[in-house]
């Protein structure tokens, strides 16, 4: 398997090319825009202009999605304590959002003193989403087998598969 020297991407990643120095296409392409994601005054810059755009112009200033992690517990504190932003949160409660996730929410949001919506789905949409969910797991195990089988017979990766490969049943779950 022919993987990449800077990422250790492989070739079960899509669209993944290899130049002649081993490097991929992704890290390319990266290396070329670098200088300019990595200028922290110049992007800091871009925030605060688009932050000015939009301030006092809405109901709100900024809409942010919040699950009780760390990484949107910071987001919230920077756009609040920070930016000085006015800020409706949300969660989406999609079906895999814990109770002990929920406490942190509402902690959180009495904490920042933030206005907060939950957005729920009708359940048929939630089970179904668990399905999709499970049968895409399923089918990437599935298909790695597949993938590693026809390499060990050096057929090609889009060859269909053999009559005798597993076969998906779905279950109904609605």
């Amino acid at each position: 398997m022919e993987r990449c020297v800077s990422c250790l991407n492989d070739t079960t990643v899509r669209n993944f090319r290899l130049d002649g120095d081993g490097v991929c296409n992704f890290c390319r392409a990266y290396s070329s825009i670098e200088d300019k994601l990595n200028d922290d005054a110049r992007m800091q810059k871009l925030f605060l202009d688009r932050i000015e755009r939009v301030r006092g112009k809405h109901a709100y200033d900024a809409a942010v999605g919040i699950s009780g992690g760390k990484d949107s517990v910071y987001v919230l504190d920077q756009l609040i304590n920070v930016y000085h932003l006015k800020v409706k949160a949300f969660t989406m409660l999609n079906g895999f959002f814990s109770d002990e996730a929920r406490e942190n929410v509402d902690r959180l949001v009495a904490e920042f003193g933030v206005e907060h919506e939950y957005i729920s789905f009708p359940l048929h949409y939630v089970k179904m989403a668990r399905a999709v969910y499970r049968l895409l797991v399923y089918r990437i195990r599935v298909d790695d087998k597949l993938r590693i089988e026809n390499r060990r017979r050096n057929l090609h990766p889009r060859q269909k598969p053999r009559a005798d490969a597993p076969r998906i049943r779905l279950r109904r779950f609605y």
